[in-house]
């Protein structure tokens, strides 16, 4: 018999991308898998992130800001300071001065 993955996981903070649709707007910051980052282990199991993706969000919600038919979705919690930008040319504004 093989060995699987468990896929009873539970998954939070993850309101920001999960129901990203293709072609959707937004500014999105996702993970680059390497060596020291790509190793899952659950329940005594592993698996190697890059055999999935190439790429993936530490969080779903911290690490994208997304332009929606309701307007700016992103994680207001965590970035507070700029609870009143409504465009993505402010919030590219914000993260240019943040990595500078």
């Amino acid at each position: 018999m093989a060995n699987s993955l468990d896929t009873n996981i539970w998954v939070e903070d993850n309101d920001v991308i999960e129901n990203i649709r293709v072609w959707e707007m937004g500014i999105f910051m996702p993970l680059k898998h390497n060596d020291e980052n790509s190793a899952y282990s659950y329940s005594g199991k592993q698996i190697d992130k890059r055999d999935l993706a190439e790429y993936s969000f530490l969080y779903g919600s911290r690490y994208a800001f997304r332009e929606t038919d309701n307007g700016l979705l992103f994680d207001i919690g965590v970035y507070e300071s700029i609870d009143y930008v409504i465009s993505l040319e402010e919030i590219e504004l914000y993260i240019t001065e943040m990595i500078k």
